[in-house]
């Protein structure tokens, strides 16, 4: 049985690259078609632009939240303003399997130039699907079409 979850996991991550690389491809055909393909096949879809109040609701932002007060104790968790989210224009997304509410991530607008990728998260029981490299092949063409050429993303040492 252990042998057989391993080929399908090993099945998930082949499946999840080459989705990540059709995402890629289609990026001058818009969200639309982006978004469309992000049905995966291990059940998961890419949903449509979300408010952020909704990542939010969805109870990722507190998991993620829970996750990086686990792993750096008494370190700052730099989330995000709602208002000035808002006000710069910035994009969410959440990742689905069913109806369950898997990953999210979002950008945020720093300059002209410049997103900051925020808030990307993925629930522990659902990591190493590629989920995460899926929802960033969309994200990253949608800051390509709003003009930014760079984004960055806070990493942390541990």
């Amino acid at each position: 049985m252990h042998e057989k979850t391993k080929q399908s996991d090993r099945q998930d991550e082949y499946a999840a690259a080459e989705h990540a690389q059709k995402i890629r491809r289609s990026g001058k055909r818009g969200l639309a078609r982006r978004l469309s393909l992000s049905v995966r096949a291990h059940g998961s879809i890419i949903d449509r632009l979300r408010p952020m109040e909704e990542v939010t609701t969805s109870g990722l932002a507190a998991q993620l939240d829970a996750d990086l007060l686990e792993r750096y104790p008494g370190e700052p968790i730099n989330g995000i303003d709602l208002a000035e989210f808002r006000a710069s224009r910035g994009c969410s997304l959440v990742a689905r399997r069913g109806s369950w509410a898997v990953e999210c991530a979002a950008f945020r607008p720093l300059d002209s130039g410049t997103v900051e990728i925020k808030r990307m998260f993925v629930a522990p029981q659902f990591r190493g699907r590629g989920i995460g490299r899926s929802i960033v092949a969309v994200l990253e063409p949608e800051a390509r079409a709003r003009g930014h050429t760079r984004a960055i993303l806070e990493t942390a040492v541990r």
